[in-house]
């Protein structure tokens, strides 16, 4: 039994629990960048993954209301250690930690702004660690994608406002699945989140009048 009927047994009403993650997705299906697929998948790349799936034109809670914890996602089938989850590899810090690393200098001293006003500069310890950032970025989207088969997947989280890592991560889609083979996968649209620190005051309201109106 998920928390929401916990609830609804205490309380009497009905009671939906979502993270950030699924109220985005709830965000973007009503108002946002999904509202025109039936079927997608929302990833924010913060701290961790958020992350959200839309089926059918619904939220998809699962069965215990985990589904898409996408950070959890393990990367490295030979090691399962904390290091290799997909939230430690494609959340912000799979950029700051290795560019940091190969600049010789304390993670604390970077962040996001400073890392992509180093990639525009055209440093290039930045275009090393960018370009393995969106080769991993796309290997856990086409795992979803094989598993999932939706139309659309949307890029959420602070540093999904460059132009650069969406276009990147698209053309890197268009490649790998234009030289892929007879894989039998179609290649989803990938996008932006239309909404950004808003998504979850949206998802969260789109809730209350899914279950109160």
């Amino acid at each position: 039994m998920n928390l929401g009927n916990i609830l609804k047994e205490k309380y009497g009403v009905p009671v939906a629990i979502d993270n950030d993650g699924k109220c985005a997705a709830n965000a973007e299906l009503w108002l946002g960048a999904l509202k025109d697929v039936d079927s997608g998948v929302i990833i924010g790349l913060g701290t961790g993954i958020a992350g959200g799936i839309i089926l059918n034109r619904k939220l998809w809670r699962g069965i215990h209301g985990t589904s898409s914890e996408f950070s959890a996602l393990p990367t490295n089938y030979k090691d399962l250690s904390y290091q290799n989850f997909w939230a430690n590899v494609n959340g912000v810090y799979g950029l700051l930690v290795p560019y940091a690393t190969r600049k010789g200098i304390d993670v604390k001293d970077t962040n996001g702004r400073k890392f992509f006003d180093a990639l525009h500069s055209g440093d290039e310890d930045a275009k090393v660690v960018f370009n393995e950032f969106i080769s991993t970025l796309l290997v856990g989207i086409v795992g979803l994608q094989a598993s999932l088969d939706v139309e659309k997947y949307c890029i959420g989280g602070g540093i999904s406002a460059q132009d650069t890592l969406i276009h990147a991560i698209q053309e890197a889609s268009h490649q790998f699945f234009k030289n892929a083979g007879p894989l039998p996968i179609i290649e989803p649209q990938i996008d932006r989140c239309a909404f950004n620190n808003d998504a979850n005051l949206i998802g969260a309201l789109r809730n209350y009048l899914d279950l109160y109106n």
